[in-house]
């Protein structure tokens, strides 16, 4: 199933804070992080979408009420630029942290995270810090980030 081009993610959950930790390998032209995402789900879900493009989730759990449920299924659409997360069991409303853990590769072009010359830089150009996160990437998802980098060579 394809969400389609103009999907748009439901306004029923909101992220409220970021809390990223990004590993660059510029040698290697790969980069890799940890994410949590603090939530307010308005109702009950059994999944979350987020968008990403050419990123790998590799752990996704949401920690709601003291439990831990990690995530059945991560299911991606390129079209929708989206994943979604299946709990396979309803989330609660009320906070929810989601804790991801994901790699991707720089960006051939000036989108995501690209080389210049021997830097690893960004724009975040509209819908492009889906490249390098896998977040809420919509004007209607404003939230404050703190984004620690790590292993920086000096």
């Amino acid at each position: 199933m394809t969400l389609g081009k103009n999907f748009r993610l439901p306004l029923d959950t909101k992220p409220t804070s970021y809390r990223a930790v990004l590993r660059i390998d510029l040698a290697e032209g790969r980069f890799d992080g940890t994410l949590e995402i603090d939530l307010t789900l308005q109702q009950p879900r059994t999944a979350i979408h987020l968008h990403a493009v050419d990123l790998t989730l590799t752990d996704a759990t949401a920690i709601v009420a003291g439990r831990t449920i990690a995530a059945a299924d991560r299911r991606v659409d390129a079209e929708s630029e989206t994943v979604t997360l299946d709990f396979g069991q309803s989330l609660p409303a009320g906070p929810t942290l989601l804790k991801l853990q994901w790699n991707g590769k720089f960006s051939p072009g000036l989108r995501g995270l690209y080389r210049a010359g021997g830097l690893a830089v960004t724009q975040f150009e509209a819908a492009d810090a889906r490249r390098v996160f896998p977040c809420f990437d919509e004007p209607a998802f404003k939230a404050r980030w703190e984004i620690t980098l790590d292993d920086v060579p000096t």
